[in-house]
C-alpha cells in the first residue's frame, strides 16, 4: 500500500479507484494472487516476485511497528495478525 497522489486521482470516480486498488495493484500484480499462503510458499520455493512481495510486507511492517515500538518505550509483548496473513503465515 502506498499513498495516492491527488493529481493522479482527480478525474477518477470512486468505483474506478476501488477497482484499481482492489484488483490491479499490490500483491495481485506482483505475484498473480492475493492468497498469502500461496505467496509465502512460492517465496520459499524461490519465486522472486513472491519473495519481493514478502520482503515489501516485512519492510512496511517494520516501519509501522517500529514507530509504535518507540512510542511505547520498547515495551511490546506481541503482535497479532488476523485474516489471511494470520491464518496462512507459517514461517
Amino acid at each position: 500500500a502506498g499513498k495516492l497522489s491527488p493529481s493522479s486521482t482527480k478525474d477518477m470516480s470512486i468505483t474506478q479507484a476501488e477497482e484499481i486498488l482492489n484488483k490491479k495493484s499490490g500483491w495481485q500484480v506482483l505475484t498473480g494472487t492475493t492468497d498469502f499462503g500461496v505467496i509465502t510458499q512460492k517465496a520459499q520455493d524461490g519465486d522472486e516476485m513472491c519473495q519481493l512481495a514478502f520482503d515489501l510486507l516485512v519492510d512496511r511492517l517494520l516501519g509501522f511497528v517500529g514507530s509504535y515500538y518507540l512510542k511505547l518505550g520498547g515495551s511490546v509483548d506481541a503482535l497479532v495478525f488476523a485474516g489471511g496473513i494470520g491464518n496462512k503465515w507459517v514461517p
